[in-house]
């Protein structure tokens, strides 16, 4: 990890370095979902545009620690954390994604750290992170168990296969969930963790 310096970002994030992290954004899609079978994020440009104008609209606060190769300049991971003054003492943890050809040198956790470092000095009134990560997500749940979070709960994602029939949208809430019910499978475990 030594490659790599981290840095501190909040919005508005210029465009330019927004564009740099379009790559390790949509390396969430790497993340192990088990059994389920959701299709990848696509992430562009103004997609991050529209998460950070969304944000702001709802009020929250936004924490992004990235970790920047030295040799290259590119963005090689980042995480990042909300947090909103109606629940002061509450984060949600979003994504912590390393792009692949940046995998294994322990970024997921150096990035983490630095976002409790810098949570400590920005927001010491919270007391919880919260966070999830699908059961088969081996190396996240350890991660997140070296840095003391503690398994919170456990639920049950689910999965919509349509297998090939269409749904007209156009129809009221009852005929959907009619439809749904027909295809409605349940994925493996979630863990909701706290710190």
């Amino acid at each position: 990890a030594s490659d790599y310096s981290l840095g501190r970002l909040q919005p508005p994030i210029p465009d330019k370095v927004l564009g740099e992290l379009v790559e390790v954004t949509e390396a969430i899609n790497d993340a192990p979902l088990g059994d389920l079978t959701f299709e990848d994020e696509k992430f562009d440009l103004q997609r991050l545009r529209d998460l950070e104008t969304a944000a702001r609209g709802r009020g929250d606060r936004v924490y992004r620690v990235i970790a920047r190769n030295h040799g290259t300049g590119e963005v090689g991971g980042h995480t990042v954390v909300f947090t909103h003054p109606l629940r002061p003492p509450v984060g949600g943890q979003g994504d912590t994604a390393v792009a692949r050809h940046h995998r294994g040198h322990r970024l997921g956790l150096l990035l983490k750290i630095e976002m409790m470092r810098w949570l400590a000095e920005m927001e010491p009134q919270l007391k919880i992170i919260e966070t999830w990560n699908n059961a088969d997500n081996k190396f996240m749940i350890s991660v997140n168990e070296a840095l003391g979070y503690r398994l919170s709960r456990i639920f049950n994602g689910p999965d919509v296969a349509l297998q090939g029939e269409s749904i007209d949208f156009d129809v009221s809430p009852t005929q959907l969930s009619a439809v749904a019910n027909r295809f409605w499978s349940v994925g493996p475990r979630n863990r909701v963790f706290l710190y």
